[in-house]
């Protein structure tokens, strides 16, 4: 599904909730996304996949239309959406300030992600460094952590 602009009804909750409209492509009215900042360097954002459809919900560190990063919130309809909206923020800003906490313990720097020969760890961002993992029990637990990477909200009362 291509994005669309966000409909008027899903627009009038999101604004509700603090969210603003960004623009984006060409002309102002062609692709239209709503963020709102979170924790540190984070943002909110909310689009519209095809005319008429859902509206997804998450995380971005990208100005605008970027990739949505940790579990995507999907509101089927607007009244889904003004419900949920309040949850859906809440855990989103928890994520975001939670992944604000993932720094290098040395010299301060954003982790990030990287694939090693006993699979993905989080090390050190600088060039510099070594990319070393910050600590081996985050190896260990990676298999332990469950995120879900769809969560669907459907009006009230629907099955």
């Amino acid at each position: 599904m291509s994005r669309c602009p966000v409909g008027p009804e899903y627009a009038a909750v999101l604004t509700g909730a603090g969210f603003r409209r960004h623009p984006l492509g060409g002309r102002p009215a062609e692709v239209d996304v709503y963020r709102r900042p979170a924790p540190g360097r984070w943002a909110l954002e909310a689009r519209q996949e095809g005319r008429g459809g859902h509206v997804d919900v998450g995380l971005t560190l990208e100005p605008g239309g970027g990739t949505l990063v940790g579990p995507v919130h999907r509101a089927l309809s607007a009244p889904a959406l003004a419900s949920a909206l309040p949850h859906i923020t809440a855990s989103l800003e928890a994520l975001a300030a939670a992944a604000e906490s993932l720094r290098c313990p040395e010299c301060q720097s954003w982790e990030v992600m990287r694939e090693g020969k006993d699979g993905p760890f989080l090390a050190c961002g600088q060039p510099r460094r070594g990319r070393k993992p910050f600590d081996r029990t985050v190896r260990l637990c990676r298999r332990n952590l469950v995120v879900a990477a769809l969560i669907v909200y459907r009006e009230p009362g629907s099955p």
